[in-house]
């Protein structure tokens, strides 16, 4: 896609023959930057079938994003836009204090441009970086939407997901640099963060810390994967060597792939697909 002199590059595109005749009331868009690109979903409101699935490299322009949400010709019944954030932190909902918030942003994160979600599902406040241009302007440009940084989103959609399934569970999704680690006991977030990573072995190192710092046994607590991964590679071996069940995560809601866009999409592009559940 080109506009102006400036390019906007698809890096991947999955669409199912349904989307035609989706009526765009009954659809969900979620939004999702990372660091050079941005992704958009469509769910079916009632069902929770995923029926399209773009990845784009942006250009450095912060309009570019309002640009590629003008080919969806019909308004949807809602717009969710979440982003990447590389520093932030929870804060007991108790202990946040709005006053506070620079003081604590400099000693916990290192520096005062942040801003905070309030996260009542998990009594807790994220603090985190502003949220980016681009996505600035798509919220400006839409008439209502609901806007999550990821870890407030991850943190929503799989505390919801486990608290109806009592135990301990861990979740890790993994991207080239970095992995995210969230574990949950009862349906209570126990630990979340995000890990920068330069090695299979500093991938391994941290989820078998986080293992023996929540006193999760091996052999019964499973490690749920998505990200940038393959069954069977390396990396997945690696864990299956030191725990006994490394498997996929399940779907969370009602949401499901169609048949057009593959489970394994599902999985690589897990932080949009989560903002469909964050209503």
């Amino acid at each position: 896609m080109v506009t102006g002199n400036n390019s906007i590059t698809t890096r991947g595109e999955f669409i199912d023959d349904a989307l035609e005749q989706l009526d765009a009331s009954e659809g969900i868009l979620s939004i999702f930057q990372s660091e050079d690109g941005l992704s958009f979903s469509v769910a079916h409101r009632t069902s929770g079938q995923i029926l399209l699935i773009t990845d784009y490299k942006l250009d450095n322009r912060p309009d570019a994003g309002v640009e590629l949400l003008q080919q969806f010709n019909e308004p949807f019944s809602e717009y969710r836009l979440g982003w990447d954030c590389k520093k932030w932190t929870w804060v007991p909902q108790e202990l946040f204090d709005l006053k506070e918030l620079g003081t604590l942003s400099e000693t916990l994160l290192g520096t005062v441009q942040t801003t905070y979600t309030e996260v009542p599902d998990i009594n807790a406040v994220l603090i985190h970086e502003n949220v980016p241009p681009v996505l600035e302007r798509i919220q400006e440009a839409l008439e209502s939407s609901t806007l999550l940084p990821h870890p407030a989103a991850e943190a929503i959609s799989l505390t919801k997901h486990w608290k109806v399934r009592p135990g301990e569970h861990v979740y890790l999704h993994i991207t080239t640099n970095s992995l995210n680690l969230l574990a949950v006991s009862n349906g209570k977030l126990q630990l979340h963060n995000t890990y920068e990573t330069k090695s299979a072995e500093d991938q391994l190192y941290f989820v078998l810390y986080a293992y023996e710092q929540l006193k999760f046994n091996t052999d019964e607590v499973p490690l749920k994967v998505t990200g940038n991964i393959l069954e069977n590679d390396a990396l997945w071996k690696s864990y299956k060597k030191y725990i006994r069940n490394v498997e996929w995560m399940e779907n969370i809601g009602s949401i499901h792939s169609s048949y057009s866009i593959p489970q394994r999409q599902l999985h690589l592009f897990a932080p949009l697909i989560q903002l469909h559940v964050c209503g």
